[in-house]
């Protein structure tokens, strides 16, 4: 049984120092650190700088601190942490998500976080209750605080498929979430089963939204705030020509060649899930992150079928679609995850579905791909 501790939070942190949870770092070619879970951490690969977009970090307000009562620290990492908290207002617990040492190129994306999932209201996102910074200067916002574990935690579990199949609601919920944020313009970009927290009451929340992308600001390129320091914890610019961003075993190969992305990468992402839950194990394995990126680019991961005996036929055609690839230079031929889930069930040879309730995704759920 696994014996990671259960996640109280409403979003992620940069973790460098706390090595048990997943983290973003900067991993610099011919550098990557060595980890036993290579590719499943934030991460990115520095690049040329083009451009700006987002929120001013000095639109926050000032918020006085005595408005909440900090009851303890739940995670820690190279530039923030995540606190629990009593906000004395409304009493009630809440998730406050600071920064400890603001810096020019970590404070905007910081600051976009916090907006970002502000904005999204949804039952699958974690509601932000307030943003502002300290009289220090430094930003933080609250949250919802969520009692419960990391999808990741929950998949290592669960030995059998049987097992495992029982999880799908949740990759349904994250499925909806999507739809949501999509119908925003709005992309992850880092989905992944450590993103997704299962709650002790039956809640499935999808967190971490530091890398998310307004498509309705992106005017044909990819742009950025001022590059990182030479050795940030976190990712330092928005978003950058060529870089990187993302986690290295969820991403689609287009994401991990540099290039710009849309909806298309959270359905693979979407799909790279689905395959980590069918088959108990992430679909790229290495000793580095940038072997895993190498392995991505390089091809297709592992057949499911290879990987896992007796899988629902439906699931096995979902996970192909999702994480199609594209010839050299064409464009990823992913469809949205409604379109894929209804495929799916046309393509089907004979009988009904063997996994029920997985097929009512063709009509709930609707992760979209590019307008």
């Amino acid at each position: 049984m696994s014996q990671a501790r259960p996640t109280e939070a409403g979003g992620s942190i940069d973790a460098r120092e706390n090595p048990g949870t997943d983290s973003t770092f900067t991993v610099q070619p011919g550098g990557a650190p060595e980890d036993a879970e290579a590719g499943t951490r934030t991460t990115l690969l520095s690049a040329r700088q083009a451009g700006t977009e987002g929120p001013s970090p000095g639109s926050l307000p000032e918020v006085d601190p005595s408005r909440y009562s900090i009851t303890g620290e739940l995670a820690r990492g190279g530039i923030g942490r995540i606190l629990r908290a009593r906000d004395l207002r409304l009493d009630r617990p809440v998730a406050i998500k600071e920064m400890l040492a603001p810096a020019r190129g970590t404070e905007p994306r910081f600051v976009a976080e916090a907006l970002v999932t502000a904005r999204l209201q949804h039952p699958a996102i974690v509601p932000v209750y307030e943003a502002g910074r300290w009289p220090g200067g430094e930003p933080f916002y609250s949250m919802k605080l969520v009692s419960g574990r990391s999808l990741a935690d929950v998949i290592s579990e669960r030995k059998t498929l049987k097992e495992r199949l029982a999880l799908l609601p949740h990759v349904l919920a994250v499925a909806e979430a999507m739809a949501y944020a999509h119908s925003e313009r709005i992309i992850h970009r880092d989905l992944k089963p450590a993103n997704v927290l299962v709650g002790n009451f039956g809640e499935t929340v999808v967190i971490d939204w530091g890398l998310a992308k307004d498509l309705s600001r992106d005017h044909g390129a990819e742009s950025s705030e001022a590059p990182p320091p030479a050795a940030p914890a976190v990712d330092g610019g928005l978003t950058r020509v060529g870089t990187v961003m993302g986690t290295p075993a969820y991403m689609p190969p287009e994401q991990a060649e540099g290039q710009p992305v849309d909806e298309r990468a959270d359905v693979y992402a979407l799909g790279a899930i689905l395959y980590h839950l069918l088959a108990g194990t992430r679909p790229y394995e290495g000793k580095t992150s940038e072997q895993v990126l190498q392995r991505v680019v390089g091809g297709p991961p592992p057949p499911l079928s290879e990987r896992q005996k007796h899988i629902p036929e439906d699931l096995l055609a979902i996970v192909t679609k999702a994480m199609a690839r594209a010839p050299p230079g064409a464009t990823p031929p992913r469809a949205s995850w409604r379109r894929i889930c209804g495929a799916s069930r046309r393509d089907r040879s004979s009988g009904p579905t063997t996994t029920p309730g997985w097929s009512c995704c063709a009509a709930s759920s609707g992760a979209t791909g590019p307008r």
